[in-house]
């Protein structure tokens, strides 16, 4: 049996840093990528910049996980932009609790683009004190990976 790569761009990258807070409830901040696991086509710039390179549609999902690293309840959204505007439609809001964490699984947003435009997600929260969190690997049976804050995976979906 043989498999074959699609001859259409596509990226995942990832963030593995143990947590990243919400640094204001007013305003947006771009989240940033320390890990490009597979790309063929799609480049990362400056760590947040998801860059498409053939005018296209493009399907973008990703995967976050986080915890409030204070008391009681909080709630974090992320959304995508598009060379620097917001998505419409694009929010997924998802609630976080001291001591525990919760994922906010999947969420899809197709969107046309050009090329040379990019993606960024963006998060903003109720308190500075909601964070997306890093789960170490687990060495316990069953052996488990670790699991990042945030992965994200971007298909070119037309040809």
């Amino acid at each position: 049996m043989s498999y074959k790569i699609s001859p259409n761009p596509f990226m995942m990258v990832s963030d593995n840093t143990a947590t990243v807070a919400v640094a204001s409830t007013t305003a947006g901040q771009a989240l940033t990528f320390d890990t490009v696991e597979v790309s063929k086509g799609v480049t990362l710039v400056s760590n947040s910049r998801i860059t498409c390179p053939s005018t296209g549609d493009y399907l973008v999902t990703f995967s976050a996980q986080g915890t409030k690293g204070t008391g009681g309840t909080g709630y974090i959204d992320i959304w995508a932009a598009k060379n620097g505007t917001n998505v419409l439609r694009s929010n997924t809001r998802f609630t976080v609790t001291n001591g525990t964490y919760q994922i906010c699984s999947a969420a899809f947003i197709f969107e046309a683009t050009t090329a040379g435009d990019y993606f960024e997600l963006i998060m903003c929260g109720d308190t500075t004190a909601s964070q997306l969190a890093t789960v170490a690997l687990s060495a316990a049976n069953p052996v488990r990976p670790a699991a990042p804050n945030i992965i994200v995976s971007i298909n070119k979906i037309s040809k």
